[in-house]
C-alpha cells in the first residue's frame, strides 16, 4: 500500500468519533506501560542510574495518571538486556509474552503503552 492510499484503508472521520474515554477511579487496572527497551537513557542520564532511563520516565508518568484517577500497572522489566546480555535486536519478541499474559490477566486493560525516549 502507497502513503497515497491511506485514506482508503483508515477512516479519520470514523475513528474522531471513536469515544475513547477512560473510567476513573477504577479498582481494575485500565492501562499497562512497558519498555521493550528499557535501558534507554538520555543524553544527561548518569550511567546505571536507572531513574535516568526510560523506566524512570515510565514510573514519573504513572504517577502522574495514578494521581488523575487511572489504575495504572508498570512493567519495569528490560526487554532490551537479558541476564547480562545486549537483547535490543529481540526486544519486541520478547515482551510479547510477557505483555500478552498481562492482558489476559488483566482484561480491563484498554490502554498499552510502549514508552521509548524519542
Amino acid at each position: 500500500m502507497s502513503v497515497g492510499n491511506v485514506n482508503a484503508v483508515i477512516n479519520g472521520k470514523r475513528l474522531l468519533d471513536i469515544d475513547t474515554s477512560l473510567e476513573r477511579i477504577s479498582e481494575n487496572p485500565q492501562i499497562l506501560v512497558y519498555h521493550t527497551h528499557g535501558t534507554e537513557a538520555y543524553k544527561d542520564s548518569r550511567e546505571g542510574v536507572e531513574a535516568d532511563t526510560v523506566i524512570g520516565m515510565g514510573d514519573i508518568l504513572c504517577e502522574a495518571l495514578t494521581a488523575k484517577g487511572f489504575s495504572v500497572i508498570h512493567d519495569r522489566s528490560t526487554y532490551d538486556f537479558v541476564n547480562g546480555k545486549d537483547n535490543r535486536d529481540y526486544a519486541y519478541t520478547t515482551a510479547r509474552p510477557q505483555v500478552e499474559a498481562l492482558l489476559k490477566e488483566y482484561p480491563s486493560i484498554e490502554v498499552v503503552l510502549d514508552i521509548h525516549r524519542d
